[in-house]
């Protein structure tokens, strides 16, 4: 079967996402999807984790953030192919969503590439998504 990326991608982008879905995988993620909204969707824990893979500074960063968490994801992921791409979707995008930055971590394939792989332990630094309820939640007080 030949795989059909959306849009222009090539065979690169297609390596790097498989790399994220084997990463995935190896963390015993209950279930690891392509292209399902954002680039490799997956399930940790009960944590909805999506995960982006950026090759170059575009408009079109921003949407899809907005897009990923619409789609009822937890927590996202971009994985950006340079340092110097990291820090623009840093300082250019993310700057734009505050609503959303606790729940977004960035990487780049370097990291990756030398398995520097925590953030892809979403349960934890996901931001009160692993925490269990206190006694004292409004649950509790009813």
């Amino acid at each position: 079967m030949t795989y059909k990326a959306r849009g222009k991608k090539g065979e690169e982008s297609h390596r790097e996402k498989e790399l994220i879905y084997e990463i995935k995988q190896q963390l015993h993620y209950q279930l690891v999807l392509f292209e399902h909204g954002c680039d490799v969707f997956g399930i940790r824990n009960g944590i909805r984790a999506g995960t982006e893979v950026e090759r170059r500074a575009r408009p079109q960063i921003e949407r899809n953030i907005r897009r990923d968490f619409a789609l009822g994801i937890d927590v996202l992921i971009i994985a950006c192919r340079t340092e110097n791409l990291r820090q623009w979707v840093e300082e250019k995008v993310l700057r734009r969503l505050p609503e959303f930055r606790e729940r977004i971590r960035l990487i780049t394939f370097a990291e990756i590439e030398r398995r520097d792989i925590d953030v892809f332990k979403v349960e934890e630094w996901a931001p009160g998504l692993n925490q269990a309820p206190s006694e004292t939640s409004e649950i509790s007080k009813t």
